[in-house]
């Protein structure tokens, strides 16, 4: 008995819905649609007024009275003079030396034959040894006459040129002068009126300065 009953509901309430139509489809969903987007309205430039129209509207107070300010008393300070620094004096470039002239060294006496007789004879007079005789200078000279530079007194000598040499040794703090001449050999001259090489013009002597 049930079970029909049931039956019987399910079936009017298919009657219900076909008498109702069919049932429709659900709508699609909408596009949106953009809306317009509005700009502001623009400003209006407000005209400014001149400054001069508005200072002319507006009278200007008179400017106040400023009292004096009492300014600080300024020092004059006198400047002081730079330090004088002094600089170093400049210096030339050293302008080389000219090389000293050279001098030319006596030289020694030449020991001839007339100069070893002159001092073997005075180291014989002395009563010393040769080597005790140094030879101070050695010239050979032109006599003017026969005398060869030593005139004894009361003689008369030839006068012609007589070359010859004159010797000078020296035996302690003692100077001997030995005249020769033509064939003679050298004398030790003790004469008064001695006659030295220097004593001649320069013609008549071979090496003076010597």
């Amino acid at each position: 008995m049930s079970i029909w009953l049931s039956r019987g509901l399910i079936i009017a309430a298919l009657l219900g819905m076909a008498a109702c139509g069919p049932v429709p489809a659900p709508a699609a969903p909408q596009e949106t649609t953009a809306l317009p987007v509005t700009q502001p309205p623009a400003a209006t430039a407000t005209p400014i007024e001149p400054a001069e129209a508005t200072e002319a509207a507006e009278p200007k107070a008179p400017p106040a009275e400023t009292s004096p300010v009492a300014l600080p008393e300024i020092e004059l300070v006198t400047p002081k003079p730079a330090p004088v620094i002094p600089q170093p004096p400049v210096q030339e470039p050293a302008t080389p030396a000219a090389p000293a002239e050279e001098v030319p060294m006596p030289q020694p006496p030449i020991m001839t034959d007339d100069v070893a007789f002159a001092v073997n004879d005075l180291a014989s007079r002395l009563g010393v040894a040769a080597d005790a005789i140094s030879v101070v200078r050695v010239e050979e000279v032109d006599w003017p006459d026969g005398s060869l530079g030593c005139p004894q007194p009361d003689m008369r000598y030839t006068q012609a040129l007589v070359n010859g040499s004159f010797i000078q040794l020296r035996a302690g703090d003692q100077l001997y002068n030995y005249h020769s001449g033509g064939r003679r050999q050298p004398f030790l001259c003790t004469s008064k009126n001695e006659v030295l090489p220097e004593d001649l013009p320069d013609e008549l002597r071979g090496n003076p300065g010597v």
